[in-house]
C-alpha cells in the first residue's frame, strides 16, 4: 500500500476514537506511523513545537506552506548565492529563509495576501517584502538575479492567462541568463508551452515525489532576444 492510504486509514480511526478531533496542518499535535517491515509498524507523536519542525522550522505556520527542504531545493537549483533573488508569491517566506541561509545577499517577496506577508515578516525579518500582485511586480526590469517561486496555480487553478502574466512579470524582473522558477502539484509531462513567455528556455526538470504526490521543480533560463 502506498503512505497516503496509510494516512487515510490511520486518520479514519483516530476520527472514530476521537470525534471531536479535527484535521489541521500545522496542527497542535502530529502522529507518526511508520512500517519498518512488512507487518511490522510503529507509531508515535511528535513532542516539539512547531519551531523544531521541517528543517529549521518557522516562526509561524500557514495552512499549505512549502516544505523548507524543497524550498532549500529549489533556491539550490537557481545557480550560486549572488546579490538579490525574488520570490513573487512568497507566502510565509520559506524560499526567502532559505536563500538567505544560503548566503544570498537581499531577498525580495510579495504575496496579494496581507496575512500572508505579515506571517513571512515574523519568519523571515531581514527579507524586503511588500503586498502586491505577482501579475503587476513593481520592481525594474532585470533588477533581480533569479526569481525562485512556488507558483499557486499548477492543477489547482489552470488559467493560462493568468498563468502567462505572472511568468512574464517575473522573467522580466530576473537578470539574463539567471532565472529559475517552480510549478507546484502538476505531474503532467511538460509545461503547455503557450504559457511559458519566449524569453524562458527550459534547463531542467527535477521530478520528487512530496507527501506521495509527485511534482516538478522546473528551472528556466532567460536569455536576450537578438536584436
Amino acid at each position: 500500500f502506498q503512505r497516503t492510504e496509510l494516512r487515510r486509514q490511520i486518520s479514519a480511526a483516530v476520527a472514530k476514537q476521537q470525534p471531536r478531533w479535527h484535521f489541521d496542518d500545522p496542527a497542535e499535535l502530529e502522529l507518526w506511523v511508520i512500517e519498518y517491515q512488512p507487518g511490522k509498524i510503529l507509531a508515535g507523536f511528535r513532542a516539539s513545537d512547531a519551531r523544531m519542525r521541517q528543517h529549521d522550522g518557522r516562526a509561524q505556520e500557514r495552512h499549505d506552506a512549502l516544505r523548507p527542504t524543497v524550498a532549500a531545493a529549489m533556491v539550490r537549483l537557481a545557480g550560486p548565492p549572488r546579490s538579490s533573488l525574488l520570490d513573487p508569491c512568497c507566502g510565509s517566506g520559506t524560499i526567502l529563509n532559505e536563500a538567505l541561509s544560503m548566503g544570498w545577499k537581499q531577498v525580495h517577496g510579495t504575496d496579494i495576501d496581507p496575512r500572508a506577508i505579515e506571517t513571512a515578516r515574523h519568519n523571515v525579518p531581514a527579507a524586503q517584502l511588500a503586498v502586491g500582485d505577482a501579475r503587476q511586480l513593481s520592481y525594474h526590469s532585470a533588477s533581480m538575479d533569479a526569481s525562485v517561486s512556488n507558483l499557486p496555480f499548477g492543477t489547482a487553478i489552470r488559467d493560462a492567462r493568468r498563468y502567462r502574466r505572472l511568468a512574464a512579470q517575473s522573467a522580466d524582473r530576473a537578470s539574463p541568463r539567471h532565472h529559475a522558477r517552480r510549478s507546484h502539484g502538476t505531474s503532467r509531462p511538460a509545461i503547455n508551452r503557450a504559457v511559458v513567455p519566449r524569453q524562458l528556455h527550459l534547463r531542467t526538470r527535477t521530478q520528487i515525489r512530496l507527501l506521495g504526490i509527485k511534482i516538478s521543480i522546473w528551472c528556466y533560463d532567460r536569455y536576450e532576444e537578438a536584436e
